[in-house]
């Protein structure tokens, strides 16, 4: 049974529901290309982490067009007010995640010349694959509500478990470079910036689902 958006009309329902799909799709490009930008954060790359940092700017002002044009289309078409706040909450806590993304690989090109101690690359290395793990499971959990499909509940536990994974690996770095003191001022405030911004993308993953908890519940209502 397909998702309802409680509205008026199937066709403002379909368009509606093809605007996320469209922002995911932004989402995964840009999971994809912070991936590399992660790998070349690791191999201090710093020419790659330029390029693919530029990149996902561009997927990120795409996805905010279009969480526009979803904000747009549902104060303009026949839906009901409930369903339409959180919708549009729906679209802000998803546009959170790509920002998320963004603001960490902005961040990241400021360690160009910083020298990282071997225990924080080794822990950035796993946020990045938590993120994309994470990111991964936000798409199955959305395309899933819209399909009306079963097991999002377990679903969204397993992407509360990463979220839970990336602020213990956030503590970690926070751990080595505050009690380590191997690093200077400036390049500790640095890594634990970048330690912050990667677990914020996991808060977010976690702020969708808790949104989709809610769609759900009412799509049985």
């Amino acid at each position: 049974m397909a998702f309802k958006l409680l509205g008026i009309g199937k066709g403002s329902e379909k368009e509606t529901v093809g605007f996320f799909g469209q922002h995911m799709q932004e989402t995964m490009k840009a999971r994809k290309t912070f991936m590399e930008l992660g790998a070349a954060l690791i191999s201090g790359n710093f020419k790659v982490v330029n390029e693919k940092n530029e990149m996902i700017s561009n997927f990120e002002r795409k996805a905010d067009s279009i969480r526009r044009s979803i904000g747009t289309h549902l104060y303009e078409g026949a839906f009901m007010p409930l369903m339409r706040t959180f919708l549009f909450d729906f679209a802000e806590s998803l546009d959170d995640v790509i920002d998320g993304m963004q603001d960490a690989a902005e961040r990241i090109v400021y360690l160009k010349g910083k020298k990282l101690p071997k225990k924080v690359k080794d822990s950035y290395k796993k946020m990045f694959d938590e993120i994309s793990k994470i990111v991964v499971m936000l798409d199955k959990v959305v395309k899933d509500l819209f399909a009306g499909k079963k097991g999002i509940r377990e679903q969204i536990k397993k992407a509360k478990e990463l979220e839970h994974n990336l602020d213990m690996l956030e503590k970690a770095v926070f751990d080595e470079v505050l009690f380590g003191k191997k690093t200077d001022p400036v390049t500790t405030w640095l890594i634990c910036d970048i330690a912050h911004l990667l677990a914020s993308v996991g808060d977010a993953v976690e702020e969708s689902c808790d949104k989709i908890a809610v769609l759900r519940l009412m799509r049985q209502a």
